[in-house]
């Protein structure tokens, strides 16, 4: 289906559950799911416009953002089939699609491990264990037996973003919920959260328009 919001013409789905509200979430490529124990659902899209529109243009800077190559830590390269595996000046060789991942896994693995090590040392707390895995609709998880998980889709990121990444998720094992003493955990090291909750949702995007990207997560 498909609504005129304002001067922007969106495709939507709608998603009939027993719900008590609508939850409208705009997809990577634009597009709305829409959450809802009723079909009609035209007028309250209207009524969201505006926050609509701001969700559309965040698609918009990460589809931007990803016509510039292949995202790996902030950077972006142009992807070659090689026979070895690494990145070579502008370039992000690969013989397969398993090596690239594996050495993305791996890349992520070593800067996740400093982070972590810098992040235990100011908050006091210390994961049990870090996992790297493909997760489809968050960046990471801190679990209550005190394991961290990070998505493979993080390798994507910019350190300061994947810093606060890694802060964020081992900050859960000070508090479980997002409250006031949570937010002060990772405040020390990231006073400007706000903002980067913020440039996540781009980096979100980035990842998930980019066809290569889209085939190592599977």
């Amino acid at each position: 289906m498909r609504l005129r919001i304002g001067d922007v013409e969106v495709e939507y789905e709608v998603v009939l559950r027993p719900t008590r509200y609508v939850t409208i979430r705009v997809n990577p490529n634009g597009s709305l799911t829409v959450v809802s124990p009723v079909e009609g659902v035209d007028e309250i899209l209207k009524r969201k416009a505006r926050w609509i529109r701001r969700q559309l243009a965040v698609v918009e800077e990460g589809k931007r953002l990803a016509s510039q190559g292949f995202p790996l830590f902030g950077r972006f390269y142009k992807p070659v089939r090689c026979e070895r595996t690494g990145v070579e000046g502008e370039s992000l060789c690969y013989s397969s699609l398993r090596a690239l991942e594996n050495f993305i896994r791996n890349s992520l693995k070593e800067r996740i491990g400093e982070i972590v090590e810098d992040v235990s040392g100011v908050l006091g707390v210390r994961p049990r264990k870090v996992f790297i895995r493909v997760m489809r609709t968050r960046w990471g998880s801190c679990s209550g037996r005190g394991n961290v998980a990070i998505n493979l889709a993080a390798a994507a990121l910019p350190f300061d973003l994947l810093h606060y990444l890694v802060t964020h998720e081992v900050a859960h094992l000070i508090s479980p919920r997002h409250d006031g003493e949570f937010w002060s955990a990772v405040a020390k090291l990231h006073p400007d959260y706000r903002e980067k909750r913020g440039v996540l949702k781009v980096w979100w995007v980035v990842v998930h328009v980019h066809e290569l990207w889209r085939e190592v997560l599977g």
